[in-house]
């Protein structure tokens, strides 16, 4: 009987070896998933308005409450006073009248033309 016991506490030594080696690639495993789950929490976190995404790249947008429409036609209301763009005077003109097109042969002008307006601002110097 004193063979038996010896076997079996030798037996259970075993097991015990391969069990605390076994927590111990399991305890290793669990503090690299949590060190990835920390990551990615942090990744979720992250969207256009805290980091340098991109709009289209946020995952979850705050959807807007749902408010009731307005009762006003959309542009200018009745009594505001309108505002258009005023031409300024021009410092150059270049007129642009082709006389062949890209396919070689003649155009014919009929009269029907387009004003276009191109503003450059100079750049600024550096203080």
């Amino acid at each position: 009987m004193n063979q038996e016991l010896k076997a079996i506490i030798e037996q259970l030594r075993e097991e015990n070896k391969l069990l605390k080696a076994s927590i111990a690639r399991l305890e290793a495993t669990n503090r690299k998933l949590l060190e990835e789950n920390q990551q990615l929490k942090e990744r979720l976190g992250l969207n256009s308005t805290n980091s340098s995404l991109p709009p289209s790249r946020d995952l979850y947008r705050v959807k807007k409450q749902n408010t009731t429409p307005s009762l006003r036609n959309p542009g200018g209301q009745p009594g505001h006073r309108a505002h258009s763009y005023q031409p300024l005077t021009a410092d150059e003109v270049i007129e642009l009248i082709p006389t062949q097109c890209n396919c070689g042969a003649e155009v014919v002008i009929e009269g029907h033309f387009t004003r276009e307006q191109k503003i450059e601002i100079p750049l600024s110097s550096p203080m």
